[in-house]
């Protein structure tokens, strides 16, 4: 669900750059800024918001409902699958999209950008890696965290530093843009269970999007995709009908791709 009422909470002793970076969220946003005084989050929400943004130095914290797991930026697998590819192992993605240096890639369903991180490090500075994200808070927090997330690895950082993140509902950017627009497109719903071993995205489940995608999306990505379609799927449940036909590619723990060429 997205908030009605907003704040943006800064932190006690606000620096130069934390505020700054308050008052780029709420006018993103449409909201206010607010210093702390004291205050627990869980407390500012009692107060009538239905959503706090937490700005400390290191990181934007999005707050929906009191005790509840907040949802912040972090790499997360990201790291992990970047460091295997450096040392030349195999990541099922880039293999199913057949991603290369300087292509573009457009993933439609962005959440924590860690699939766009992998294949930004693929396609490096001579391709382009775009997000849509449809919860507009979602898109900020990870958009700020990808700018202003200190992490350890030249890779990393320059792969999270090429992702740009667009806000919207993805089959309404899908049907503007122009035919063959990106190499690959990419889908990454929500499955309705979540997947053994990736509590990676427990926060984000609570707040994304969980419909999955539908035919006409899907539709309009095979118009825009100038080599291959991408769909993530899981390999032990009942797939979408209008994914029949396109290449299995499977990986780990139940989860593949659905790959149409074009």
């Amino acid at each position: 669900m997205i908030p009605g009422r907003l704040v943006v909470l800064l932190p006690p002793h606000a620096t130069p750059e934390t505020l700054e970076v308050a008052e780029r969220l709420a006018g993103e946003l449409r909201c206010t800024v607010e210093p702390r005084r004291g205050r627990t989050v869980s407390g500012v929400l009692r107060e009538g918001y239905e959503g706090v943004l937490a700005v400390s130095p290191d990181r934007v914290t999005y707050h929906h409902t009191p005790g509840a797991e907040p949802f912040f930026y972090h790499p997360g697998l990201a790291k992990n699958r970047i460091r295997s590819l450096l040392r030349g192992e195999p990541d099922t993605l880039v293999r199913a999209a057949e991603l290369k240096p300087g292509m573009t890639f457009l993933d439609a369903t962005l959440g924590k950008a860690t699939d766009a991180t992998v294949a930004a490090h693929v396609v490096g500075d001579e391709g382009r890696v775009d997000g849509i994200e449809w919860h507009p808070v979602v898109a900020a927090v990870v958009r700020e965290g990808l700018k202003r997330t200190r992490v350890e690895g030249r890779a990393l950082a320059l792969a999270m530093a090429r992702v740009h993140v667009m806000t919207g509902d993805h089959a309404a950017l899908l049907r503007a843009l122009p035919d063959r627009s990106y190499d690959v497109v990419y889908f990454d719903p929500f499955f309705p269970e979540q997947v053994a071993g990736s509590c990676d995205i427990s926060a984000l489940r609570q707040v994304g999007l969980r419909e999955p995608v539908a035919a006409e999306a899907v539709d309009q990505a095979r118009r825009i995709a100038r080599l291959r379609v991408v769909h993530k799927v899981r390999t032990d449940r009942p797939e979408p009908a209008h994914l029949a036909g396109w290449e299995l590619v499977r990986g780990k723990r139940r989860i593949g791709y659905r790959v149409w060429h074009v």
